[in-house]
């Protein structure tokens, strides 16, 4: 049975001085969407997440 989903994520670094690069978190991120394909997944099923878009300004 397929089933769709969208998520919006809003990483905001708005005091870069006092946080953690919102680049950097992001990456993050996305690796672990990944994960959960490689690694929590059943072999047979057939599962597809994608990261549409990012946008990173400075």
């Amino acid at each position: 049975m397929a089933a769709r989903t969208n998520l919006t994520v809003t990483i905001h670094g708005s005091m870069p001085t006092q946080a953690v690069n919102p680049v950097v978190i992001t990456v993050h991120v996305i690796t672990r969407l990944q994960s959960i394909v490689s690694r929590e997944a059943l072999p047979e099923e057939t599962v597809v997440i994608t990261a549409g878009k990012l946008h990173a300004a400075t």
